[in-house]
C-alpha cells in the first residue's frame, strides 16, 4: 500500500495542467469560476499526492527496546511480526489502458481542431466575399455592375433587346 501511494503520488505530482491557458479560452464568468474551483481541487490533490509520496521513516526499534524496559519482549514480538509482513508491489494494470484512451482522445481532439481550423478559414473566406458584395442603400448601380460583370452584361443585353419583363414571370 505504501509503495502504491508513493508511485501514484509521484506520477500525479509530475503531471501538470496549464490553467492560465485554459482561462484565456473561457469567456463566461461562470466558466472561469468553475475552472477556479477545479484548480483549487487540483492543488489540494497535488499537495496530498506530494505528502503521500514521501518515504516512510523506518521504525527505531532500539529506541523502543531501551525506553520500554517493562515491555521489551512485546517490542521484540511486534518487531518480528512487522518484519514478517511484506506488502505486495503495486502493479498498475490500468495505466496502459488509460494512456491509450487518453492518446486517442488527444488525437481526436487534434483532428477536430484541424477540421475546425479548416472550417473557420472557409467561413472567413465566405464572410469576406459577402462583405465585399454587400449592397446597401448607398451602393450605386455602377458599383454593382463592377462587382458582377456577368450580371451587368446580361442586363445590358436585355435592355438592348427590350426584354423588360423577361424574369418577371
Amino acid at each position: 500500500m505504501l509503495s502504491r501511494t508513493g508511485t501514484v503520488g509521484r506520477q500525479f505530482a509530475a503531471r501538470s495542467f496549464d490553467f492560465a491557458a485554459m482561462a484565456k479560452k473561457l469567456q463566461t464568468p461562470s466558466a472561469r469560476a468553475e475552472l477556479a474551483q477545479l484548480r483549487s481541487l487540483f492543488e489540494d490533490y497535488k499537495k496530498q499526492a506530494v505528502a503521500a509520496s514521501k518515504p516512510v521513516e523506518p521504525i527505531d526499534w532500539a529506541y523502543y527496546k531501551k525506553n520500554l524496559t517493562v515491555n521489551a519482549k512485546l517490542v521484540e514480538e511486534i518487531e518480528k511480526e512487522y518484519n514478517a509482513v511484506s506488502f505486495p508491489a503495486y502493479e498498475d494494470k490500468m495505466k496502459s489502458e488509460i494512456e491509450s484512451t487518453l492518446n486517442k482522445v488527444a488525437e481526436d481532439a487534434a483532428s477536430e481542431m484541424e477540421k475546425s481550423k479548416a472550417r473557420l478559414s472557409e467561413l472567413e473566406e465566405t464572410l469576406s466575399k459577402l462583405e465585399a458584395n454587400l449592397i446597401t442603400e448607398d451602393t450605386t448601380i455602377d458599383e454593382v455592375f463592377k462587382a458582377n460583370p456577368a450580371t451587368a452584361k446580361e442586363i445590358q443585353e436585355e435592355i438592348a433587346k427590350e426584354e423588360y419583363f423577361k424574369d418577371a414571370k
